[in-house]
């Protein structure tokens, strides 16, 4: 597990929680289990834009000038956005977000 990544102690549910039959804790009622499926994705989005972040905040960027990036990744964006995450030490899970922030 990567040290950078934040795991929140208690999250407080819109729905009740119960055990099923092989023990794993799922939605009491079926109706939650969509908000259930909704939350958990809002949850992991979360979860990586503040990894991302903080890969960010820990990257040392003073050797590489700003106007540099800016201009490479005018230049090239799916050429930056593999640099950006290699800098980053990050997976190719988080090429969706970086595109996102190249492109904005």
């Amino acid at each position: 597990q990567r040290e950078h990544m934040l795991s929140p102690p208690f999250i407080i549910l819109p729905y009740q929680l119960t055990r099923n039959k092989r023990g794993r804790l799922t939605p009491s009622q079926k109706k939650h289990v969509e908000t259930s499926e909704i939350y958990g994705r809002h949850l992991l989005t979360l979860n990586h834009r503040l990894t991302f972040a903080n890969a960010i905040f820990q990257q040392s960027w003073t050797n590489i000038p700003l106007s540099q990036w800016v201009t490479e990744g005018q230049r090239d964006p799916t050429l930056f956005v593999k640099r950006f995450r290699s800098v980053l030490g990050l997976d190719d899970e988080f090429t969706p977000l970086a595109t996102a922030m190249v492109s904005q």
